[in-house]
């Protein structure tokens, strides 16, 4: 199987894995990543580059447990990686990534972690999906949404959208974007998720607080940036995709 194929998405690839493995063809395609001449596609969402974390796996260690448990495959071919964990409520753990060797093998990469699944699991922050979370969730796997403000809007920019908004209401000027941690872009997201809810009358509302709490738009040399400005950098970053 032509490795290259199957990260493009091609389907005599797919369709020769799911012989190989028993796998569903349909489960494999909806699943997969696809190249398309419009860029990277996850079922009809087109996705930038930045929004993949490649050879960096993120899991939750209660759900592999419950994969090896129910499974008759050894241990590391029994578990396998979510999105998000809606059953578990707690944060994906951060698992690095393989050597060059096994860059983006999740079955190598797992491996090592498999005996302190139990402390990884005690160790991450509980926390319940956001809605953010289940908005993008919903969107990636073709269900109903009812938030019109984002909609119609590409995914990966409404989910960025909400989460860079949340972080100027949350963290104010002085923000530090490259510093905040996954727990701060969860709450970020949640925040940013609620206003859009609300519609453009949330938004505006949102941007007029932040107008009102950091009334000098200016910076000097030494002052922290306002969040105002924080905002339009990243918008005017943003627009040059044309999502």
């Amino acid at each position: 199987i032509r490795f290259g194929g199957l990260v493009d998405g091609d389907l005599d690839a797919l369709a020769r894995l799911a012989e190989v493995t028993g796998a569903s063809m349909i489960d494999l395609h909806a699943g997969n990543v696809v190249r398309r001449k419009e860029g990277l596609f996850l079922g009809d969402n087109r996705l930038p580059a930045t929004f993949f974390r490649r050879q960096t796996f993120h899991v939750c260690p209660a759900c592999l447990q419950a994969d090896i448990a129910g499974s008759t495959f050894e241990p590391d071919a029994a578990a396998y990686g979510r999105l998000t964990c809606r059953i578990h409520g707690m944060a994906l753990v951060d698992l690095g990534s393989g050597d060059h060797a096994s860059v983006q093998d999740f079955t190598a990469v797992i491996r090592p972690s498999l005996g302190r699944l139990d402390a990884l699991a005690m160790g991450t922050s509980l926390r319940p999906q956001s809605d953010l979370e289940r908005y993008v969730a919903d969107r990636l796997e073709g269900n109903p949404v009812t938030v019109p403000f984002l909609d119609e809007v590409e995914l990966h920019a409404a989910a960025r959208f909400c989460e860079v908004l949340g972080a100027c209401v949350m963290f104010g000027r002085g923000l530090r974007m490259e510093r905040l941690s996954n727990d701060d872009w969860h709450l970020a997201g949640a925040t940013g998720m609620t206003i859009a809810s609300a519609g453009e009358v949330g938004v505006r509302h949102a941007l007029c607080e932040l107008r009102r709490t950091n009334p000098y738009g200016y910076r000097s040399a030494a002052a922290p940036l306002p969040p105002l400005r924080q905002l339009r950098s990243w918008l005017t970053n943003a627009s040059k995709d044309g999502a």
